[in-house]
């Protein structure tokens, strides 16, 4: 499974490294972690990655989406979507500078995640899931879709689960 590539060990699946720490490297094809032994300055001791995931989905959807996030957790992957607790807690509507404050911090939640999952289970598009999707798409993360296709740009993910379970089991099948 495992081959010499350039002086690192590395999978068969090369090309579909998710990412680079600072001392290892994932495969999200086969789940496949690999030490990096130029690591780049400032870490003293190696460390195991940790897959960060973004949620999207439709702010009436929290409480199911909460639910998922739960899920995914069970399975190792922690979820830096904030949005989910605060949809918990108030209605939608918020008055223009607390919307800026929500968009900054969605976005910087997207930024310290290496994946995004978008949830379109619902058809209620109240909230930034699309946005969000295109925004991790342009910044190079993987996408994946929980739920049916709905736009175009649903064909163009990583790749569709029918459900939140399909997708714990698939990728918890990848870490």
């Amino acid at each position: 499974m495992f081959t010499l590539v350039g002086g690192y060990s590395a999978c068969s699946h090369r090309n579909s490294v998710l990412w680079r720490d600072a001392w290892w490297y994932y495969c999200i094809d086969c789940g496949a972690t690999w030490f990096n032994p130029t690591p780049a300055s400032g870490l003293a001791t190696p460390r195991q990655p940790k897959i960060k995931c973004y949620i999207a989905g439709a702010w009436a959807d929290a409480k199911r989406i909460a639910e998922a996030r739960t899920l995914m957790q069970s399975v190792g992957w922690e979820v830096t979507s904030q949005w989910i607790d605060l949809a918990l807690t108030r209605s939608y509507t918020a008055p223009g500078d607390e919307m800026l404050i929500e968009a900054r911090r969605d976005y910087e939640d997207i930024d310290r995640a290496n994946t995004m999952i978008v949830d379109t289970l619902s058809d209620n598009t109240k909230g930034g899931r699309e946005w969000e999707g295109g925004y991790a798409t342009g910044t190079g993360r993987l996408v994946y879709v929980v739920g049916p296709t709905r736009t175009p740009f649903h064909y163009a993910v990583t790749r569709r689960f029918d459900n939140w379970e399909e997708c714990a089991h698939v990728l918890d099948q990848r870490r």
